[in-house]
């Protein structure tokens, strides 16, 4: 997974797969954020709540060689859907320096610990959280960041159709007196869509479904954040 410098590339976390990536390194701070007096070599990370619930999370940042690096974060939540396209720019005014801190700040941890451990009490479906995680040492390594109540008694879940995948459904081999048929992609919260009819690139067509009227095999690809993933369907 790709991790991202700036919150408005931030990319979708599930709790059922959790993710690992390379640590951000070499990058400037954003400066104070909350409990986090500094904040260098940032990653951003927004989830959504499928299963209202408790959310129980662990953030764990290690060197190339296995060792413990000092990571830190601070989450934010909840957001409506309604407030889901704005969550950003709600939260800072950047890159104007303006990095007054909300007061939906759920939980936040400037320890020196490699692993951090946060919960979100009674989240709700459908509701988003957006997260920061950052590298304190600017040491190379990895990060790991995973739901470690998954399935327990009061668990809640997270939406796993907002990662970065999409499915097109099986291939229609034989339609019949119809005068199209709609394709329709899974993932409806991509940043954007672009269909293929086999290599050609359809004009207009960004949206999360496509009908057509021929036959032919077609393809989607969509992006999710610096993420991209696709399909193809034969009708």
């Amino acid at each position: 997974v790709s991790q991202s410098r700036y919150w408005g590339d931030s990319q979708p976390f599930c709790g059922n797969t959790g993710l690992s990536y390379q640590n951000t390194t070499g990058a400037p701070s954003y400066g104070t954020i909350g409990c986090l007096f500094t904040t260098p070599n940032p990653a951003w990370y927004f989830m959504q709540v499928q299963q209202s619930g408790n959310l129980s999370f662990q953030i764990a940042q290690t060197s190339t060689g296995g060792t413990g690096l000092d990571v830190d974060y601070i989450c934010w939540g909840p957001f409506t859907p309604a407030q889901y396209a704005a969550m950003c720019s709600n939260l800072y005014n950047f890159p104007s320096g303006n990095t007054t801190v909300p007061n939906n700040v759920v939980s936040c941890s400037y320890s020196i610990a490699a692993i951090e451990n946060f919960t979100i009490t009674n989240a709700v479906s459908g509701n988003y959280y957006l997260v920061l995680i950052t590298n304190f040492s600017n040491q190379v390594g990895s990060v790991t960041f995973t739901q470690t109540n998954n399935g327990g008694s009061g668990a809640g879940s997270t939406n796993c159709n907002i990662v970065c995948s999409v499915d097109l459904g099986p291939s229609q081999v034989t339609l019949c007196n119809q005068a199209g048929y709609t394709i329709t992609s899974t993932n409806e919260n991509a940043d954007s869509y672009a269909w293929y009819n086999g290599t050609t690139l359809i004009p207009g067509a960004t949206g999360s479904t496509l009908t057509v009227t021929q036959s032919g095999t077609y393809q989607c690809v969509i992006t999710c954040g610096l993420n991209t993933a696709n399909d193809t369907i034969t009708v």
